[in-house]
């Protein structure tokens, strides 16, 4: 993955699948810790300007 410059990401990763996780080299190998959710991981993941909401089309203004 790293050769194709592709990054693992993981979130809302608990309990047994966690311990089981820390048992294997995977969470050395992420690009990033565990996010705890799905929020933290978009926050810091994805590029504030992505997550503007956007405009509704109307007739003024087509695509």
């Amino acid at each position: 993955m790293r050769e194709r410059c592709v990054e693992l990401h993981l979130a809302e990763v608990r309990g047994p699948v966690m311990d089981r996780l820390e048992q294997t080299d995977l969470p050395q190998k992420l690009a990033h810790e565990p996010f705890l959710n799905l929020h933290e991981a978009t926050i810091a993941l994805v590029p504030a300007t992505s997550r503007q909401p956007r405009l509704a089309l109307t007739e003024n203004h087509p695509a």
